[in-house]
């Protein structure tokens, strides 16, 4: 039951046309994999490190998983998403504890 977290700085000069980006490219993988749950989130404390950076993550989990063909598909339809990004998007994957 492997999920992803994908997490990345964009300029807040930037973000709206980011957050377009990263949205439109979120509903076509969930035409793509039925059943993908995707999120995108902004760090609780943006801004306070660096007021011309926001740290964002992307969320992506589906009830049965994401085995490592779902996962490669996720992160080559997002390889360049959103490309306002200053910097690299991390990706880390974690699987439930306690049975879930």
């Amino acid at each position: 039951m492997t999920e992803l977290y994908v997490y990345y700085k964009v300029p807040v000069a930037e973000q709206a046309e980011a957050e377009r980006q990263v949205l439109d490219h979120q509903a076509l993988l969930r035409q793509q994999l039925p059943g993908l749950r995707a999120r995108l989130l902004e760090g609780a404390d943006s801004g306070s490190a660096s007021p011309l950076l926001i740290t964002w993550m992307e969320t992506y989990s589906h009830p049965a998983g994401l085995d490592a063909a779902a996962q490669a598909h996720i992160l080559d339809v997002l390889r360049d998403c959103p490309s306002q990004r200053a910097g690299e998007r991390h990706v880390e994957g974690f699987r439930p504890l306690g049975g879930d």
